[in-house]
């Protein structure tokens, strides 16, 4: 006879959290990969308009690219947000949404750099460009909360275990990389090498583990909303 659980999780419906993880883990990745890092906080006016004059097209595509991850992003979320507890589930999209607006505020001052490369002035190039380095520093508080809404479920049995264990590396990591928001140069420096070396690719495992935990993992029979 044919195990119904194992149909259910062969089929479209059950694949789709894993098919969303992995097209906004590629499109994230992507996005990050088609412009190079800009200057740091400490270079100089002069350094920043030379890097948006020489890749102003390639922001703009970064900047699609970036924004176009949110849309598999957010369904993966909202099959995550259906297994979770009323309290949990709150704890976890409220995160997921500052995450959205702060990569799209980041995003949004970018692209106003790379507008005009041509009559961009310097000290203002500065100054914009000192506002979007903060970005990544605050986006780790709002990861830290999702990662603890998911370790909260683990222990509901709403997620296996070892998606609890790669949350709280996570959090523990992006705990650590909240000292940049307090930094003014060298590793510590706001969206700088602390905040691009090893967060960017513990995310994209953790949301890879999302969407095979989802599609795998079958949810408890009577969950606590």
């Amino acid at each position: 006879m044919p195990d119904g659980r194992q149909d259910a999780a062969s089929s479209p419906t059950a694949r789709a959290p894993l098919v969303a993880a992995i097209a906004f883990a590629v499109l994230l990745l992507a996005g990050s990969s088609v412009v190079p890092m800009p200057p740091g906080v400490t270079d100089t006016g002069g350094a920043l308009v030379t890097y948006y004059r020489e890749h102003h097209d390639a922001i703009a595509l970064q900047a699609w690219l970036t924004m176009a991850s949110t849309v598999p992003g957010v369904v993966l979320f909202a099959f995550v947000a259906d297994r979770l507890a009323s309290v949990s589930r709150v704890v976890f999209v409220i995160p997921a949404a500052t995450t959205v607006a702060l990569v799209a505020a980041g995003l949004l001052v970018r692209l106003g750099l790379a507008r005009h490369p041509a009559t961009l002035d310097a000290g203002t190039a500065r100054a914009l460009a000192d506002v979007e380095a903060y970005w990544a520093p605050l986006l780790t508080f709002a990861i830290v909360t999702q990662s603890l809404a998911i370790i909260a479920a683990v222990k509901n049995a709403s997620f296996p275990r070892w998606l609890g264990w790669i949350s709280l590396v996570l959090a523990a990591e992006q705990l650590l990389e909240t000292a940049t928001v307090f930094g003014d140069h060298g590793f510590l420096a706001p969206g700088g090498d602390m905040n691009w070396l090893l967060g960017p690719g513990l995310y994209a495992i953790w949301i890879l583990g999302l969407g095979v935990a989802c599609s795998t993992f079958p949810p408890p029979r009577a969950p606590d909303r």
